[in-house]
């Protein structure tokens, strides 16, 4: 995984839009990020580690509050873009981080986005697809694009400032939760956990089932017991053994008799697990003598049963033929009765065919009834029609083809005739009809002229009202003319007065900062003072040091001379001389014994003293510079530029009065002169509006003209006074009239011809029925008829007469009862008697047989199911074994008595760790010169249970074992890097062999001497041979001249930092 880009906004000390673009670091391989302390060096690893997995860096000692700048106005965003690319392309993910507003207790929860990008031809990211949104998702399509989780990634790719020498002096314990947490073995430890629950659940499984199997053996049925010959205070034997005396019950009773001792529940219970076989045969031995129990005693009962159902058969026999006999007497007595009924049976037979004749006959004379009801009817309605068609004035001429009698009744002897005034009519109608709809529209017309009439004047007074308008307008436009007038150089005072008010604000600005620029001169003059008084006191300390390293120097001197002198003999050479001589060896002097080591300690005071002595006379000469820069730039007092700027504020103040009643006369002829656009245009569109309602008068007053002469012609051809309307009402009056007068007709013809076909159908109906013609036939129909009900009834008494005959001759005539001699009859009470004798005894027979099967039964499926239980308890027993034995060696890795106890997760952690240590030692023994290299040790020197996660350092100068704690600062740093470098290729390589191509290492240089410092350089410049780019955080003035790609955090005077990246 390589990180290419990353832009953030609002974020730490960060309050604007900073960009970094990492390929720039590609080919040198290693970049710098360096600033003051505070300045915001680590919030640029906060800001990698919060894009891609949401949190900070340095999770421990900070969390995401403080991502959101406190600096930043509360509506101003916060965010973190970063691009990286995989195998699988190039992706930016965009977050916010969840705050607070002030003022508000409801926060702003943390946002991401992740999405597929492409590189333009500019460089510009481009969004090729919308990948997921949310926080939990991109979380974990992340973790699946680079292959680590976050743990992983601030192991290997991300080391915070302070955390390196974490791993390395951990304990066994906090070691084995880093390194689980990492290499993710909580599968191990859930296998271990799995394998003891598993073990567990199979040791009760298997308890369970013993006492399963015992619980079934206990609850067999008493008569195995019985059967095996075992003791059963409850127990009785079994009865076919007692009550038969056969040969096959006594075989039955022999086979439960031999000489083995008594079989009983407990004696069984405890073989399980012994000898299961032993228990199976015991339990197949009782079933065995109780199936053959069962067997005779079904035997016994189904002899009994075969005698009881012979017997049966012989009831069976006697009883039907006693039936039969009394059925015969009873049907005899029925046929006599029959015969005597037979003579009335045949008088209904004929009244009941006559009746059904006549029923054929009586639906057409009802029709010719109905007919000539309805051609009374009809001659009645054309009647009213004729009075109701004179009533409605239709002319006479339409009418001529009905006559009337006295009764003034139509005549309706002739058929043709009233079809002829039917086509008459039709044409009547049709001539009224078209001039009812022509009257009917001009009517419409009529009653519309009045509001008509009302809406032209209407009209006519709204042209009127325009036409006022139009000329009030007119005199407002004449107004407003003559002030624009009045107001016209307005303009050009406005421009003088906005120049003369800027040029005074511009001189105003150039006062405030000379005025700000003295008073900062005062300060600095201040503090330059007192930092030449520090530097003089400086000064004067390293005086008095270097006095007192002289001093001592003397003493040391004398100290050794006289040393040297206590050590001269005579005639021997001096040491120092190398003659034999020694005329003045030194005397001891009041000076005290020096240590050399406190002059050392002088030196070092004395180098601090001038390091701060050189110090301040810099900040003297830059304070130097600055307060001459100032004083310059006011070139003036402070009394005098505050004076100066009081009388520029109180002419830009009469300024600004000026300029806002010039620009009050401004607004005013602005406002006159879009008065004045609006006038006029509402004055065309006042104009427009006349014109288009004088052409809309003068053509309504044309139409109306013209409707009103159509009207009056119409009124012409009727009743001077009527109306269109009432002329209208007549006309409908006389359509309706002839309409009914012509239906009526119709209806006449049609009613004759009905009664006509009625008249027809009679004769046919008589005459096929067999009856005569005329009244006389109707005569005899009526005389034949009867009621339904009464034709039901005779026919229901013929069909049972009919019926009974039947049934007796066909019974006396059966096969059943022909032969019957009913003068005998069989002794049904001694076979019934005989037979319930033999069923008792059935019976008892068949309650023995049911006893002992139902036993059989019962002990077989007992059986079976201790059987069952037995195999599952030996097959749960044959599985168990294996199992509780991997799971004792998944928990304490104890192959034998002897070996140490060592847990299966623990185990392959321990691998881990080999792994990671063969991959820092190289890196190791290259920056100490082959001094150090690390070891695991059961050992941690902690107080916590040794883990055999431990760690010990081997040092080849003395051939010794040390604890990583002995280690200067510097040893620790190189070696935690090493170790940190070696972790991020074993977790790389056990995720798919992942490349992490960007690495970050946060601070620790500055404990390094010049020589390792150059050897670690060196080890991290070789990692870019592998395609990584490494960037190196550090507050080390030596670092800047050693990486020459950089990323400069750079405080603000005004509060924040900016970056700076040089490549």
């Amino acid at each position: 995984m390589k990180i290419r880009c990353l832009d953030l906004e609002g974020i730490g000390p960060f309050i604007s839009h900073h960009t970094v673009d990492f390929t720039r670091f590609d080919d040198g391989g290693l970049f710098l990020l360096h600033g003051p302390t505070g300045a915001g060096k680590s919030t640029i690893l906060d800001c990698v580690s919060f894009a891609l997995y949401g949190t900070v860096a340095r999770q421990g000692d900070a969390d995401n509050a403080r991502l959101r700048s406190t600096l930043v106005d509360e509506k101003a965003p916060s965010r973190v873009s970063l691009v990286f690319e995989t195998d699988a392309g190039i992706f930016r993910v965009t977050r916010t981080p969840q705050f607070t507003r002030e003022g508000r207790k409801t926060a702003i929860n943390q946002s991401a986005h992740l999405e597929k990008v492409r590189a333009d031809e500019s460089g510009t990211y481009v969004t090729v697809d919308a990948l997921c949104s949310g926080v939990k998702d991109t979380n974990i399509e992340i973790t699946h694009l680079i292959g680590l989780n976050g743990v992983q990634y601030l192991q290997t790719a991300i080391l915070p400032q302070g955390k390196f020498s974490q791993f390395l002096t951990a304990s066994s314990e906090d070691r084995h939760a880093l390194l689980s947490s990492i290499f993710q073995t909580s599968l191990f430890v859930n296998f271990e956990t799995a394998l003891k629950e598993k073990a567990k659940a199979a040791r009760g499984s298997l308890e369970h089932d013993q006492q399963q199997v015992s619980s079934l053996i206990h609850s067999l049925p008493a008569q195995l017991w019985q059967a095996l010959g075992g003791t059963d205070p409850d127990s009785t034997p079994p009865p076919s053994a007692q009550e038969s005396g056969s040969d096959e019950n006594q075989s039955t009773a022999d086979l439960s008799a031999h000489d083995s001792p008594p079989i009983t529940a407990a004696m069984l219970v405890e073989l399980i697990g012994i000898d299961d076989a032993a228990i199976r045969t015991h339990l197949e031995d009782g079933q065995r003598i109780l199936e053959h129990q069962a067997h005779d005693d079904l035997k016994r009962s189904h002899e009994c049963a075969h005698t009881a159902e012979e017997l049966g058969k012989q009831l069976q026999a006697a009883t039907d033929l006693a039936r039969r006999v009394r059925e015969r007497i009873e049907l005899e007595k029925r046929a006599s009765t029959l015969n005597a009924e037979r003579h009335d049976i045949d008088a209904v037979r004929t009244q009941l065919a006559r009746a059904r004749q006549a029923a054929h006959v009586i639906p057409v004379l009802h029709r010719l009834d109905e007919a000539r009801t309805r051609q009374v009817d009809a001659r009645d309605a054309l009647a009213d029609a004729m009075a109701a068609a004179r009533s409605a004035h239709v002319d006479p001429a339409y009418l001529s083809g009905l006559d009337t009698d006295e009764s003034r009744e139509p005549s309706l002897a002739d058929d043709s005739e009233i079809a002829a005034t039917v086509l008459t009519l039709t044409r009547a109608h049709d001539t009224l009809h078209a001039r009812h709809i022509k009257i009917s529209e001009l009517a419409t017309v009529e009653a519309a002229l009045p509001e008509r009439r009302e809406a032209l004047q209407g009209q006519q007074s709204q042209l009127e009202q325009l036409n006022r308008q139009q000329e009030l307008l007119r005199q407002r436009m004449r107004n407003d003319a003559e002030q624009l007038e009045a107001l016209a150089a307005s303009d050009e005072r406005a421009t003088t007065a906005s120049i003369d008010l800027t040029a005074a604000q511009t001189r105003h600005e150039a006062l405030d900062k000379r005025l700000d620029a003295a008073r900062r001169a005062v300060t600095v003059a201040q503090k330059l003072e007192d930092t030449i008084r520090e530097a003089e006191q400086a000064q004067a300390r390293i005086d008095t040091v270097h006095d007192t390293i002289q001093q001592a120097r003397r003493a040391l001197l004398a100290q050794s001379a006289l040393r040297i002198a206590s050590t001269l003999e005579s005639g021997k050479p001096c040491p120092v001389c190398g003659s034999t001589e020694h005329p003045s060896p030194a005397q001891a002097g009041e000076a005290g014994t020096v240590d050399p080591a406190d002059i050392d300690q002088l030196h070092v005071q004395y180098q601090q003293e001038q390091d701060a002595f050189t110090q301040l006379s810099a900040q003297c000469a830059s304070i130097r510079s600055t307060w001459d820069a100032l004083g310059q730039q006011a070139d003036g007092s402070v009394e005098d530029l505050t004076a100066a700027l009081a009388d520029e504020a109180r002419t830009i103040d009469a300024l600004k009065v000026a300029l806002q009643a010039v620009q009050h006369d401004q607004k005013t002829a602005e406002k006159l002169r879009t008065q004045r656009t609006r006038d006029d245009e509402s004055c065309r569109d006042l104009l427009r509006r006349s014109d288009r309602l004088t052409h809309d008068i003068e053509t309504a007053q044309a139409a109306l003209d013209t409707d009103e002469k159509r009207c009056t012609a119409a009124r012409a051809h009727g009743d001077g006074e009527a109306t269109l309307q009432d002329i209208d009402h007549d006309i409908t009056v006389q359509i309706d009239a002839i309409d009914t007068l012509r239906q009526a007709c119709e209806n006449a013809i049609h009613a004759r011809a009905a009664v006509d076909q009625a008249l027809a159908e009679q004769a046919d109906a008589l005459e096929r029925y067999g009856y005569a013609e005329g009244d006389g036939g109707t005569a005899q129909v009526r005389a034949d008829m009867r009621t339904d009900v009464a034709i039901s009834e005779m026919d229901a008494r013929i069909t049972a007469f009919d019926r009974d005959d039947a049934h007796v001759h066909n019974s006396l005539q059966s096969e059943r009862l022909k032969d019957v001699d009913t003068s005998r009859s069989p002794d049904v009470d001694a076979a019934a008697r005989s037979y319930e004798d033999a069923q008792s005894v059935s019976r008892e027979a068949a309650q023995r047989a049911g006893a002992s099967s139902q036993v059989a039964a019962d002990v077989k499926k007992a059986v079976a199911t201790v059987q069952e239980r037995l195999d599952t308890l030996v097959k749960n027993r044959d599985a168990f074994g294996p199992l509780d034995y991997l799971s004792q060696l998944a928990s304490s890795g104890q192959l034998s008595a002897d070996s140490p106890q060592t847990s299966l997760s623990h185990w392959v952690l321990g691998r881990r760790l080999d792994d990671v240590l063969a991959c820092a030692n190289p890196r190791i023994m290259t920056i100490s010169n082959g001094r150090y290299e690390l070891i695991r040790s059961d050992k941690d020197y902690s107080r916590n249970k040794a883990q055999g996660l431990g760690l010990t350092v081997l040092d080849h100068e003395t051939d010794k074992v040390r604890s990583p704690k002995t280690l200067s600062g510097g040893e620790t740093f190189y070696i935690s890097l090493a170790l940190a470098l070696g972790l991020s290729d074993v977790v790389t390589t056990e995720n798919g062999g992942i490349e992490l191509r960007t690495m970050f290492i946060d601070e620790g240089f500055g404990s390094l001497d010049s020589s390792t410092l150059d050897t670690v350089m060196a080890q991290l410049a070789s990692l870019h041979t592998s395609g990584r780019t490494i960037g190196v955080i550090s507050h080390v003035a030596d670092m800047t001249s050693r990486i020459l790609d950089q990323i400069e955090v750079i405080p603000v005077a005004s509060g924040g930092s900016t970056l700076r990246v040089r490549a």
